[in-house]
């Protein structure tokens, strides 16, 4: 039996595509199976970020859905930087300054189900120039918890009260 050499170049050409074939339809069942678990980690971080309430107070989160890695994955540096803090917090209380009769206030809570806030860091402005420093209560402001600021000027008609924490803004009140 004579070889032929065209043949037996076509068979081994034709091995090494069956090879070929084969090993990458493994691995492409694999990289179905790594995205399948790709899929159910991601949906499990929506939930996680929809029950903490992040869709409300970080940019990117409201940009986040399940199939968009990329904001999934920018709204969790976010979220674990504490970047933002503005929309966090929403005003309970408030009376404004009276001279010889009362002093102001303004009362904030904490809407954040997890985050817990430092009273020394945060700041109360009255169009931008500061008038308290920290929470009249010292300590920590956790989830459901209020910061009470208590100021001495009156804030009139067209100004704001704005509240910092860690030179971020953390709520905002025009008077």
């Amino acid at each position: 039996m004579e070889v032929d050499g065209k043949a037996l170049l076509v068979t081994i050409f034709i091995i090494i595509l069956l090879a070929m074939n084969i090993l990458f339809g493994m691995r492409s069942s694999t990289a179905s199976a790594r995205l399948e678990e790709a899929k159910e980690v991601v949906d499990t971080v929506m939930v996680f970020i929809a029950d903490r309430g992040y869709y409300y107070h970080f940019p990117s989160c409201q940009k986040a859905s399940s199939r968009d890695y990329v904001m999934v994955n920018q709204c969790l540096k976010e979220v674990l930087a504490g970047q933002i803090v503005e929309g966090a917090f929403e005003e309970t209380a408030f009376q404004n300054y009276v001279p010889d009769y009362s002093d102001g206030y303004l009362v904030i809570k904490n809407t954040l189900p997890e985050d817990e806030f430092t009273s020394a860091n945060f700041s109360l402005y009255l169009n931008n120039q500061p008038i308290a420093r920290g929470c009249d209560t010292p300590g920590v402001i956790g989830p459901g918890y209020t910061c009470r600021f208590t100021f001495t000027k009156p804030c009139n008609t067209g100004d704001n009260l704005l509240v910092k924490y860690n030179r971020e803004r953390a709520f905002l009140k025009n008077c």
